[in-house]
């Protein structure tokens, strides 16, 4: 079963926006036109994005459901809003995918007040998760999620918080080759 399918996807009624979270990604927001109704998150990808998101999937991660396609199979006006965004430096030139994820409901870490992010943090399922996050993203070379040894930005925006639970978002860039 598809996230989206291609005829969701490529609907004439949607539109699609670059999203005013995160910092270091080319993160789209596909919308419908009439009531801006958020139907899934887009994002240009290279293979070794899409290996690492699979790897963070079969982890057991908490991470949104996610689908990709081939470029080409989206619709002009879609890749063509893409292509044109003023975030097109930030995305790879490499990307002839198109990783479709499920909308997540939630905030951002740092859009949380100080006594929402105090018991995020105490919670031991959202330590666990972190934890495991950092081990792993340091394997591939993500610095930019939570720690900072590499990356000129530390992105919490790359965490979101669903009922008090982490949802690791935007999957980690490609790994250092």
């Amino acid at each position: 079963m598809r996230v989206l399918d291609l005829n969701s996807i490529n609907d004439i009624n949607n539109d699609i926006i670059r999203s005013s979270k995160g910092r270091t990604s080319g993160v789209f927001l596909l919308t419908t036109l009439s009531s801006g109704e958020l139907k899934g998150v887009l994002k240009p990808v290279n293979d070794n994005e899409i290996i690492a998101n699979k790897l963070f999937e079969l982890l057991g991660m908490p991470i949104p459901k996610f689908d990709v396609w081939e470029k080409t199979q989206i619709s002009d006006s879609i890749t063509n809003k893409i292509d044109n965004s003023s975030a097109r430096a930030s995305i790879s030139n490499t990307s002839e995918k198109i990783m479709v994820m499920e909308a997540v409901g939630g905030r951002t870490l740092s859009e949380c007040n100080s006594a929402d992010v105090n018991k995020f943090i105490c919670n031991k399922g959202n330590q666990h998760a972190l934890g495991r996050s950092m081990v792993f993203d340091m394997l591939i070379g993500n610095a930019d999620r939570i720690f900072h040894f590499s990356a000129p930005i530390v992105n919490p925006d790359n965490i979101m918080v669903k009922d008090g639970l982490a949802i690791l978002t935007c999957p980690p860039p490609a790994v250092p080759s």
